[in-house]
């Protein structure tokens, strides 16, 4: 699924994936990912949509008896500061720290349980 935020010029302010990932402790999955082009970002704009397709994508998912819960994972870089706080305060959790095994990169995994009474808001 793709969520895309418009501005009035019908400019791409915000853009945020996700994909069908392996299953996490049973339940599905989705990757999440989301990209800001440069003259939009620092303002809040990622942890607003995120928070907005994750909303949809609940709907979606659990609103059609596809199960109860679903989880949400992210694998940010490490010396990405922008995505970690973004990530930080959407996955609502600091990251566990991992490498990543095609780049051998640093990384950070975040996951997140969704529900239907999850409190899907920015802190």
């Amino acid at each position: 699924m793709t969520y895309a935020r418009l501005d009035k010029a019908k400019q791409v302010t915000v853009l945020v994936q996700f994909f069908n990932a392996e299953p996490y402790e049973g339940e599905r999955c989705f990757d999440v990912g989301w990209a800001v082009p440069l003259k939009f970002r620092g303002k809040g704009r990622a942890g607003e949509a995120f928070l907005a397709a994750v909303r949809e994508l609940r709907h979606i998912f659990l609103s059609k008896q596809q199960g109860k819960k679903f989880y949400l994972e992210g694998i940010i870089g490490v010396d990405n500061l922008a995505s970690r706080k973004t990530a930080e305060k959407v996955f609502a959790s600091a990251g566990i720290s991992g490498t990543d095994t095609n780049s051998g990169a640093p990384i950070l995994q975040f996951v997140r349980c969704i529900e239907n009474t999850t409190n899907l808001r920015l802190p």
